[in-house]
């Protein structure tokens, strides 16, 4: 039951996703994670609470999504979590300070912010290449679970649609249409959008992976 009001926002739209990232990376008290990729730091905030006497550290290279994942944290009293701007292909990590490495669609992310001259945002859905990836960056024992879980567009249509025209892609398309066909797909989206409106908000099924592996 999802009890929002407001605009959605990314994790509210995969919050049915956290739940079974949670389960799956079972942090433990004494352990220190990093979280790459982390947005505003949720997934790091609660990887923080789940290492009371640990801690976790998260890397993003959007800096305002740095300033903003410290704000939170600081808001919400929570002091073994720590930030920092930085690309984690080439960040030099302390060796050997983390026990547990966790992302939540971080590549996804970063393949989408440069899918108009680079990778399909989900070129990683085949385990064979990523399995291939993971073995070649030295891991192993890899594992893929499915998760069949629906996605949050938020509480209503009009909520829902102002969180869809706010994705890159729809930006694009909605940007190479003339004015009448601008609104002529956003009277077909809000149709959409409408279809799959239920009393608790409006979702969508979703699948994804849940990739685990061992350092070797």
């Amino acid at each position: 039951m999802v009890d929002r009001s407001g605009p959605c926002d990314y994790d509210d739209e995969v919050r049915r996703h956290d739940e079974v990232l949670r389960r799956a990376y079972g942090v433990q008290p004494h352990e220190h994670v990093l979280d790459i990729g982390c947005g505003l730091g949720q997934t790091t905030r609660e990887a923080a609470r789940m290492a009371q006497a640990g801690s976790a550290f998260g890397v993003d290279i959007s800096a305002p999504a740095i300033e903003l994942a410290r704000e939170l944290a600081r808001a919400q009293g929570i002091s073994n979590v720590t930030f920092e701007r930085a690309d984690a292909q080439v960040h030099r990590f302390p060796q050997g300070r983390f026990d547990v490495v966790i992302s939540r669609f971080g590549t996804l992310a970063a393949l989408a912010a440069v899918a108009a001259a680079g990778p399909d945002p989900f070129s990683l859905g085949d385990p064979p290449t990523v399995t291939g990836i993971l073995e070649a960056a030295g891991f192993a024992e890899v594992t893929f679970t499915d998760v069949h879980e629906p996605v949050y567009y938020g509480p209503d249509v009009a909520a829902a649609l102002d969180w869809v025209r706010g994705f890159v892609c729809t930006r694009e398309v909605l940007d190479r249409l003339d004015p009448a066909g601008a609104a002529s797909a956003l009277g077909r989206l809000r149709e959409m959008l409408g279809a799959h409106l239920s009393d608790n908000g409006v979702w969508f099924d979703s699948r994804a992976w849940i990739v685990a592996a061992c350092r070797q």
